[in-house]
Formats: structure tokens, sequence, C-alpha cells
């Protein structure tokens, strides 16, 4: 990770909403070594994932997330809750990313608001990360594409926030609304 932190540190500046408890803070990544074996799937899964206490994976959807999203690669972080009760509500503040293999300042990243993630809700995530026919441009940024030979990185930085009673319920009624 120690390589990361200047990445680490850019994708936590475009988190929004940041003003919160900080119970920690992670940072995973997913090398996705042959795009093309997977890019007809409907969805494959990272390995599962340690970080404060939970089981995590992440789950992309090549030809996205619903039909809806056809067009873009979907990108969610799961946390396996089967041992939770219906009280649990965790906080959860996140930046998606995919990027080069091998550049990772070459990488197109998306962020939403925080969002809760319970038994009833145990993945929260971006369903239009990046538009396909986008994987294989190169940027403007660097002379690469996001995929080049057949590679590249999916990942998430992410924060969990101690829950505050009135963050839960802004968030509930927002959303109820």
């Amino acid at each position: 990770m120690e390589n990361n932190k200047e990445f680490i540190e850019i994708l936590k500046n475009n988190l929004t909403d940041t003003n919160h408890e900080l119970v920690g803070d992670y940072f995973y990544e997913w090398k996705i070594e042959n795009w093309s074996k997977i890019s007809n799937e409907t969805c494959v899964c990272s390995p599962y994932f340690e970080a404060y206490g939970h089981r995590w994976k992440l789950e992309l959807y090549p030809k996205g997330v619903d039909d809806f999203y056809n067009e873009y690669v979907s990108l969610y972080l799961n946390r396996d809750n089967e041992k939770d009760d219906c009280g649990v509500h965790i906080p959860v503040n996140r930046v998606f990313f995919i990027r080069n293999y091998n550049d990772k300042y070459c990488y197109r990243s998306a962020t939403l608001p925080i969002e809760y993630l319970s038994k009833s809700i145990p993945s929260c995530g971006h369903p239009n990360l990046i538009k396909k026919t986008e994987l294989f441009t190169k940027t403007q940024y660097s002379n690469k594409p996001l995929i080049e030979n057949n590679k590249c990185i999916v990942g998430v930085y992410f924060q969990i926030y101690k829950k505050e009673q009135g963050l839960f319920y802004i968030y509930i009624y927002i959303n109820i609304k």
C-alpha cells in the first residue's frame, strides 16, 4: 500500500461529505489479467478481503449492472453480512476506479454520496463507472488506454464512519422521499 500512497490521496480528495467521525479507511485493488475472458460475463467477483472486521468483495459487471446500464461497466462494493441482525447499519463513503495495469495515474474514478450498508442493503456501487467504448481509448491525461494488453485494475478506496443518528435519519429521509 505504501507505493500507492499518492494515488490513495488523489482518490481520497474525490470524496465528498467527509466531515464525520472516521472509523477507518481501506484501499483495495483487483488485477484483471484477461479482460476479454470476463467481458461477456454478467458479473465477476473479486476474492474476499478483510477490512474492519468485515468480509468484502468487489462485483464487476462488464456489461453493466442491468439493461439500462448495458453501455457501461458497473462496479460495486459488497459486504458479507450473513451474521448481521437488522440493526447493523454501516455508513460507507467510497470512490471506485478502473486504471491502467502499469500506470496508476491513467485511471477513471467515480464516487456517490454516503450509503448505509445493512442486512437488506449488502452492496453499493456505481452503475455507470465508465462507458465500455472508452476502455480502449487513450485518455487525455495519458497516452494509454485503461485496458492495455488485455489487462487493467479495478478497485475501491472507502471510508467507514461511526454511525451518527442524524446522518442516518437524513439518509433515510432522502432515500424514501
